[in-house]
């Protein structure tokens, strides 16, 4: 029997995400990280960087753009529940309505979560066991897991397993948020966010969609970062965005020793708070609304903020974090179709698709009807014409 108390949560589950939904086509932007135009756009550039530099097996445009699908339709709601991952303690989004979600580096690969009722409709209505007689696949139509989609590619279905790769770029490019490696949901109420209640950076960063996108440009002297794995690329690009960069809720808070500026430099009669960087060169990490009083310190009465005037401050992050996710990007999907080309070539790995215990039991009743109509045919009953 069902434990009364999962009843009582799923239950609150579907009411949470179907009042969510309502609230969405109000007024209220969900928990996003980028948009998902800019989404798109990463994903555009994380597929033309991979192709500069990888010439072995370069991605053609349909399946760049199999890559920019799934990377937009990861925001398929409530999937959006699990796009966060604090690498200092190794976490999803926490007390968020009441409820822990899962990390996105364990969503990535967890196909039982993400076939489960509250991701995949098909268990949502009366009639799913009909449905499911007939297409058993619609069971598992919600499972766009890392080992799903090299499953996919070994098996020649490149459509979706490149939809699937994006669906887990789209989670790696949401490492690069500040706000989502901080433990810091920021649901903003409509575009221009009236009650100040989204993030700075993605708000600022809505403006970058598929059209107008250029990450090459920061670029032209980088690599793909090559790692092993695919959990060692969301550890990387969590700690370096959880590491050096603020979100709205999290400056110089106790629970993040990092990061700190540098030093302090006032400009132009404003005052911003500098971080080394040696990679990309020294970046504004903070504004302080100093009224004229110039501080070395974050704890001197001044207001710290991540909205100068001129977007500075967010201009700075944008010009490293989605670069670097376009980095470890590349890098990813480098190690997939690694990984996806082994198992292609693996003997022991099977091409047919395995069947569920209700596929099984739809070809035996049509084993059966198809046997009873023989007889019946070589039996006289009735003649086929």
């Amino acid at each position: 029997m069902e434990n009364r108390k999962f009843v009582t949560i799923k239950k609150f589950a579907f009411a949470f995400v179907a009042l969510l939904n309502l609230v969405n086509l109000t007024t209220a932007r969900q928990v996003y990280a980028y948009e998902i135009p800019t989404h798109a756009g990463i994903t555009k550039e994380i597929t033309r960087f991979y192709n500069e530099h990888f010439s072995s097996r370069q991605l053609s445009d349909a399946e760049m753009q199999s890559l920019m699908e799934g990377s937009r339709r990861e925001d398929d709601a409530p999937r959006w529940m699990n796009h966060f991952y604090d690498p200092m303690h190794n976490r999803g989004l926490t007390n968020f309505f009441g409820t822990n979600w899962m990390s996105s580096k364990q969503w990535a690969n967890n196909s039982g979560e993400q076939i489960s009722a509250l991701y995949n409709p098909i268990h949502q209505v009366t009639y799913s066991a009909v449905l499911t007689l007939a297409n058993p696949e619609l069971l598992t139509q919600t499972d766009y897991t890392w080992r799903r989609s090299l499953e996919d590619y070994a098996r020649g279905d490149t459509t979706r397993a490149f939809e699937g790769l994006g669906h887990v770029l789209h989670l790696l490019e949401d490492a690069s948020v500040p706000d989502h490696t901080r433990n810091d949901p920021h649901p903003a109420v409509g575009e221009k966010d009236y009650l100040e209640t989204g993030s700075p950076y993605e708000l600022w960063t809505a403006r970058f969609t598929e059209d107008n996108i250029n990450l090459l440009q920061y670029l032209y002297t980088k690599k793909p970062i090559v790692l092993d794995s695919r959990d060692a690329y969301f550890d990387a690009m969590a700690n370096y965005s959880n590491k050096n960069f603020y979100s709205k809720d999290t400056i110089d808070v106790a629970e993040y020793a990092e990061p700190k500026p540098d030093y302090i430099l006032k400009i132009n009669g404003r005052v911003f708070g500098f971080r080394r960087d040696g990679d990309a060169g020294d970046y504004r990490l903070i504004y302080f609304d100093a009224q004229g009083h110039q501080s070395d310190t974050l704890n001197a009465g001044l207001k710290s903020t991540l909205k100068d005037a001129d977007f500075l401050v967010m201009r700075d992050y944008w010009e490293r974090l989605a670069p670097k996710a376009a980095q470890y990007g590349a890098g990813l999907v480098q190690l997939f179709l690694k990984e996806a080309e082994q198992l292609k070539n693996d003997p022991s790995f099977s091409k047919e698709k395995p069947k569920s215990p209700l596929a099984e039991v739809l070809n035996a009743l049509r084993g059966f009807f198809e046997r009873a109509s023989e007889d019946a045919v070589s039996d006289g009953l009735y003649e086929v014409a």
